[in-house]
């Protein structure tokens, strides 16, 4: 099975891929994201001073250690593990 997941990831068989570069990030069971680079920063005044929080919840972002490309992001708090995306077969 092959396919585009979304514009950043693309299914090759059983493994999820970086559409730009083709790099490899992993197993579809096991999600894509322990493949990427993960960055974080705080979400306090990220939409400007109508938003506000404390440093504990975050943006991550997660990019392709190949190329650089920016696969995805998350809203979460400080210390919780990030949320995986896994495919299975239907």
């Amino acid at each position: 099975m092959s396919g585009r997941i979304s514009s950043a990831l693309e299914l090759k068989g059983n493994r999820i891929a970086c559409t730009k570069c083709g790099e490899d990030l992993g197993p579809a069971e096991n999600g894509w994201k322990s493949g990427a680079i993960m960055k974080e920063r705080p979400m306090n005044n990220a939409g400007g001073v109508s938003y506000r929080s404390r440093d504990h919840v975050l943006l991550r972002l997660f990019f392709c250690p190949g190329c650089g490309k920016q696969l995805g992001t998350e809203t979460a708090m400080k210390d919780d593990p990030y949320l995986e995306d896994i495919l299975k077969a239907g």
